[in-house]
């Protein structure tokens, strides 16, 4: 028997067959799958025997056979009992219907005007009139919309609905223009009352938007809205799909799909006739999937194989459950190019080795994946262009050498001890590489090297590179100098991000900043700086566009920015037009005065040049800092203890205000030429 390359036909990898094997099964490494090989057989010749043949005889035809008459009156009653039984079906149906005491009970319809407080207040925001005065057109205009619930950043800000919408989206469902608005929060919004949005195609909700059982006016679905491609939903189970939402077969795109032995939330789980299977199987032009997967769900990830457009693919499983979990069917994906796993914690997944056979793969993010302790499959990926490892049990990422294709790698696990394969990675762009105890090799031969996320340590490693033009700084333990800065000659975009009194940037930073010839803008997270220090030619005329001093984090407990510095020696700022302090401390050297409110007007009023002011949540009690800044066309002062808004007057290019989370006591005198808006895009 002559053998020749094998593929398998399910993953298309290269079978290995023993040798000296004539027939029989042979499994693929790549994907589990068993094949059955047996040699070729040679052609069969068969002699078939005829006992009578009827050569150059007359045809003669078989003799007529008479039908019985009885047979006549049957094919009658077959051709007219259903007539009759349709004519006396309409019949009752009209008799029912036009009758005085009987009548036929209407299936729900679908909502034509919202009916939840939330969603009335959404639409006449939107539309600057009454929800009485809105038509179908109106609803339909719009095309995006995400609603989440969202907690305020600051100690004194509420809880927010946040409705985010577009007249229009690109290819990807993603919204053009989008705008915001903030309302207050209520438990949650009846889902019944988007049915009136005809015109949407992506539509993202979070998990306190749902139908109310008690409402049975409307049908619980979203089938009326025809032109829907892209569906989010943080709490939906892979067996309501079908019920919600229309035609599946033009979906593109959904989000949140949750797979479980609990099938449904709507269906009994007695019910048999549920094929999870099948139903995702009717999603045949889907193209991006996001989903969530229990450990023990019986069907595992064999929906994935009537999936065959897939070109993205996020997929999370969840589980503590000593359960081993399949990724064999991934295999089934060749158009997949996106693909994210996060595995359960702590607990093994196996077939990872099926991603050895995935070469279409170009984006690529593992985390918390046990089994996962080795990169090898790389060397299959040839058009692998972004990787993101995180939490995986790897010792080095020699797998990685020479990767030519790779332009963009974050690093972030803890079981890491080899990182020399990073020199090697020549046409790496984008670089994060997270808390660590390995050594980071020397980085300068990354010429290709744009975009850089460090920890301070390893700052030596890409010191003055020239081809940089966005860097992060991350530290918490050693203060260091800003002189690495210099000779980063392209750099446009720099951050700080810090917090406690420890790993901060030295005062030469001021002089460093200046010599930075493409900066625009800077960014402090946290207190990266030393609240202590004079940084005076750090925060003011250092010839950026933009300057951000944010907390670390969004939660109510991250510490606020400290800008430490001398007002008496503040120098007139000509070039920042983009002013952010949220939750900020100005501290005066001069005077060792620690307070926003106090030290804010003498602060702010050096910058001659800006346009936008982002001063929430700092406990201001006047608007008395805004005193001069003539300048200003859009400004946020949301979140503070102000209630007489009478500068805002005083303000002549003033076109937007953003003043939630404020008590104001003279709303009526802010001028008619400027918007109050919710939030700032």
């Amino acid at each position: 028997m002559k053998l020749t390359k094998i593929v398998c036909p399910n993953c298309n990898g290269t079978l290995d067959i023993p040798e000296g094997m004539k027939e029989g099964f042979v499994s693929c490494k790549f994907c589990n799958t068993k094949i059955y090989l047996e040699p070729h057989k040679p052609d069969i010749t068969q002699n078939i025997h005829i006992d009578k043949v009827n050569y150059n005889t007359p045809y003669t035809a078989p003799p007529k056979k008479e039908s019985p008459k009885y047979l006549l009156g049957i094919l009658l009653a077959v051709l007219f009992l259903p007539s009759i039984i349709i004519f006396l079906s309409l019949s009752r149906i009209f008799y029912q219907s036009s009758g005085s005491s009987t009548s036929i009970a209407a299936s729900p319809s679908y909502c034509t005007t919202p009916e939840d407080s939330t969603v009335i207040r959404f639409v006449e925001q939107v539309f600057a009139k009454p929800v009485s005065e809105l038509t179908p057109e109106d609803y339909g205009s719009i095309q995006y919309l995400d609603i989440r619930k969202k907690s305020g950043k600051s100690d004194n800000a509420a809880e927010q609905w946040v409705f985010s919408y577009a007249d229009s989206v690109d290819e990807a469902g993603e919204a053009l223009e989008k705008k915001t608005i903030f309302l207050p929060s209520t438990d949650s919004i009846d889902e019944s009352s988007l049915q009136p949005f005809t015109g949407l195609v992506s539509l993202n909700l979070d998990g306190n938007i749902s139908f109310s059982y008690d409402n049975t006016s409307y049908s619980q679905d979203l089938k009326n809205l025809g032109n829907l491609k892209y569906y989010s939903d943080q709490n939906i189970y892979a067996a309501d799909l079908q019920r919600i939402l229309p035609h599946p077969e033009e979906i593109l795109g959904l989000s949140g799909v949750r797979f479980s032995n609990v099938l449904s939330l709507y269906f009994s789980q007695e019910n048999s006739e549920i094929n999870v299977e099948k139903i995702m199987s009717e999603f045949t032009s889907l193209e991006s999937l996001d989903v969530r997967v229990e450990e023990t769900y019986e069907g595992g990830l064999l929906f994935l194989r009537n999936l065959p457009a897939i070109k993205s693919l996020t997929l999370n499983i969840i589980g503590d459950d000593a359960v081993v979990f399949d990724l064999s069917p991934l295999s089934s994906l060749s158009s997949c190019t996106d693909l994210s796993i996060t595995g359960p914690y702590q607990e093994p997944l196996d077939n990872v080795s099926v991603l050895s056979g995935m070469p279409q793969v170009e984006n690529l993010k593992l985390k918390d994946i046990t089994s996962l302790k080795d990169l090898s499959f790389v060397k299959n990926m040839p058009n692998l262009k972004s990787l993101s490892l995180e939490n995986l049990p790897i010792l080095s990422i020699d797998g990685l050498a020479n990767q030519l294709s790779l332009n963009s790698l974050y690093l972030d696990c803890n079981d890491l001890e080899n990182v020399n394969a990073l020199p090697t990675l020549t046409s790496l762009q984008k670089l994060y590489i997270d808390y660590h105890t390995f050594d980071v090799p020397d980085l300068h031969g990354l010429t290709a090297l744009e975009e850089a996320n460090l920890l301070v340590w390893d700052l030596d490693k890409i010191a003055h590179m020239p081809s940089l033009k966005k860097l992060t700084i991350r530290n918490y333990m050693s203060d260091y100098s800003a002189d690495i800065l210099r000779g980063m000659n392209s750099l446009t975009d720099l951050s700080f991000v810090g917090s406690g009194i420890t790993g901060l940037v030295d005062t030469d930073l001021g002089n460093v900043l200046r010599e930075l010839p493409a900066l625009e803008r800077l960014t402090m997270l946290g207190t990266p700086m030393d609240r202590y220090k004079d940084y005076t030619k750090a925060l003011s005329n250092i010839g950026v566009r933009e300057m951000y001093f944010y907390p670390e984090d969004d939660s109510n407990v991250a510490d606020g920015p400290v800008l430490s510095l001398s007002l008496s020696r503040m120098e007139d700022d000509n070039s920042t037009e983009i002013l952010a302090l949220e939750k900020a401390e100005i501290h005066n050297v001069d005077d060792d005065s620690k307070n926003f409110d106090q030290n804010a007007k003498a602060y702010l009023s050096h910058f001659k040049a800006v346009k936008k002011l982002i001063i929430p949540g700092n406990k201001l009690q006047s608007l008395d800092c805004l005193e001069g800044l003539n300048t200003i066309e859009e400004m946020d002062i949301s979140d503070n203890y102000i209630s007489d808004i009478s500068m805002l007057r005083n303000l002549p290019n003033l076109k937007k205000v953003k003043l939630s989370g404020n008590s104001i006591a003279n709303m009526e005198i802010l001028p008619d030429t400027v918007e109050v808006v919710n939030s700032f895009d």
